[in-house]
């Protein structure tokens, strides 16, 4: 079933078979206009289902439609893109029954197991950020309970390229914070995943948790910093239009070398981070993989852990943690387990010496603790306090391009 537009008096819709999936407010202003958000319309045409047409209702006093209702049995996508580029986050959202409230939501990806998403609301609506890392015809499906739907998503592999970010002021904390300005940063932030905030052309906490979260990363810092401001040229306005900016998404489960072993349970929720970091452990586990597990079953993978809260910032868990560019690996076994503390005689120390190798051959890891004195000893890693049965370590900042 096809999409299409609708604009009265109070809004403009998304609609679906008579019913509106998405809707944008028009706020009035003082001079008698009206003022929208479009961050959120530029999504509805990357639908695999994109609008095809427009229904103009102005002035008619007609009633304004109502949303789509939530289905008693079933699974519907409401959001889904028709193609991404690789490493490119997405969105795909959905409805179901609102007695399945608290399910998890599973993604297959070619007949694999990629994700469990966050439960279904009480709403009956679900979310899932997901991003792909080659290029192909994907096929997709949704499941919640015994019920599913499928869906086919095209990967592109195009070269990521700056992004040029206008402004006439400084946009966030005590900023000018123009409407326009205001909407230009919004959707940079948006396409990178930081998406924290409310629609519209002003400044609310969530916006500011985004910049500031980004700020944190172009800084290198593992605790959430920064003023929350852009400022025109500044060091944070160049990293937003830089085409190697970060991009905030859920970790990778599983790549050649490595696996996330709590991915598949969200519920520590500290399974988010800065792509960087992403790309960062894919690249370690393949040259964990290559050059020295090659698939023996009797040595560990990589078993990465903890990261950062779905949005950033404090976790009671960890002293930092707060801006997805720290991460925890647990300690490999003897025989292809994970999972000890560096005294037990079921330690894997060689396994262990290569995952440090290989870590520390990725040119933003800039630092890794863990208590092994015969690997601090050979300059593999430094002692710390708790780190006696995990590895903690933490990359840095490319230069913007």
């Amino acid at each position: 079933m096809g999409t299409w537009i609708k604009e009265t008096d109070q809004a403009i819709y998304l609609m679906q078979g008579g019913y509106y999936l998405e809707k944008i407010e028009k706020r009035p202003r003082s001079n008698g206009e009206k003022t929208l958000s479009i961050v959120d319309m530029h999504q509805w045409f990357a639908r695999s289902d994109a609008p095809g047409g427009m229904i103009v209702a102005l002035g008619s006093q007609a009633s304004e439609p109502l949303p789509k209702p939530i289905p008693e049995n079933g699974v519907e996508i409401t959001k889904a893109p028709k193609s991404v580029e690789v490493k490119e986050v997405f969105v795909i959202e959905g409805i179901t029954s609102k007695h399945r409230a608290g399910q998890s939501v599973h993604l297959q990806v070619d007949n694999q197991l990629a994700t469990s998403a966050p439960k279904v609301n009480e709403e009956g609506k679900w979310r899932i950020n997901f991003r792909f890392f080659s290029q192909g015809t994907r096929n997709l499906k949704i499941t919640i309970d015994r019920e599913s739907v499928d869906l086919v998503i095209q990967v592109s592999l195009l070269t990521p390229q700056p992004k040029s970010l206008s402004l006439q002021g400084s946009v966030g904390w005590r900023g000018v914070n123009r409407a326009e300005d205001v909407l230009i940063v919004k959707e940079r932030l948006a396409e990178l995943g930081f998406d924290f905030f409310k629609p519209g052309p002003f400044v609310d906490t969530g916006m500011l948790q985004a910049i500031k979260l980004f700020q944190s990363i172009i800084t290198g810092k593992t605790k959430l910093g920064g003023d929350g401001r852009v400022d025109v040229g500044g060091r944070t306005h160049k990293f937003l239009q830089a085409a190697n900016a970060p991009r905030w998404m859920l970790m990778p489960i599983k790549g050649e070398g490595f696996i996330n072993f709590e991915r598949e349970d969200l519920s520590d929720h500290h399974d988010y981070g800065a792509s960087w970091l992403a790309d960062t452990i894919i690249a370690a586990g393949k040259l964990y993989e290559t050059q020295y597990r090659k698939n023996r079953k009797d040595i560990s993978l990589i078993p990465i852990n903890d990261v950062s809260y779905p949005q950033g910032g404090d976790t009671p868990d960890h002293a930092g943690h707060e801006a997805g560019n720290a991460c925890d690996v647990s300690i490999p076994r003897k025989g292809g387990d994970f999972g000890i503390h560096w005294r037990s005689n079921q330690y894997d120390r060689d396994s262990t010496r290569i995952l440090l190798k290989a870590l520390r051959a990725q040119p933003l890891v800039t630092r890794i603790f863990f208590n092994d004195p015969q690997l601090i000893r050979e300059g593999l890693c430094k002692s710390a306090a708790g780190h006696d049965n995990h590895i903690h370590f933490e990359i840095g900042i490319p230069n913007p391009v």
